[in-house]
């Protein structure tokens, strides 16, 4: 495994996090990982969850569809101005998805959307993550634009690997950090889980 990489290059540590992440065996990593996301307290009283649609490369979250009851689950579409926006998911089909320009399989325009207020918990996306659950993602900076729009009480998760969890990764004031990240041998919680979320970024 590459050694970390030192200072707050963010592009840096995306390269590192990328070059680690594929020397990992992803599928086999999500069987493992299910479980534990799944037993959490959070995970069981939530009902309204967003998932993310994993690209090949990625955890591939919606495992969960068999492990769930009485939930409702929800999935993002990336639209104009670098936001998300919610839509639930009638069905546990992905039958008339279509794919962005970043690849990555999305719920139809004319689905129903959800205001991200609604939502009880959601699972989200990372090339990796730090133990005070800071994250490295792709900079389109959706996540940390839709981050300070749930509400205070929404649980927020990392799903990743012990590989991709290090001590700290590079962080700037609009960054908002998960509360609790599962790996296969442990779950990390954030001392202030019940803190308010910042408020929301502008730039």
């Amino acid at each position: 495994m590459n050694q970390f990489p030192r200072g707050d290059d963010k592009r840096t540590w995306r390269e590192w996090a990328m070059a680690a992440r594929s020397e990992c065996r992803l599928p086999v990593a999500t069987d493992i990982l299910i479980p534990g996301l799944t037993q959490l307290d959070e995970w069981r009283k939530a009902r309204r969850i967003m998932l993310y649609y994993a690209t090949s490369e990625e955890m591939k979250v919606h495992g969960v569809f068999d492990s769930a009851g009485g939930k409702e689950w929800h999935f993002p579409r990336c639209a104009t101005g670098r936001k998300l926006i919610v839509h639930r998911l009638l069905s546990e089909s992905f039958d008339g998805w279509t794919r962005s320009r970043f690849g990555v399989d999305e719920p139809p325009a004319d689905s129903p959307e959800v205001a991200p207020e609604d939502l009880d918990l959601v699972v989200v996306p990372a090339l990796a993550f730090d133990e005070r659950g800071y994250r490295i993602g792709y900079g389109g900076g959706y996540y940390d634009r839709f981050l300070p729009r749930l509400r205070p009480d929404c649980v927020t998760v990392g799903v990743t690997l012990d590989a991709l969890v290090v001590p700290a990764l590079p962080a700037e004031p609009h960054d908002v950090p998960v509360q609790i990240i599962v790996t296969e041998t442990r779950t990390i919680r954030r001392a202030d889980t019940i803190a308010p979320i910042p408020p929301p970024y502008s730039g």
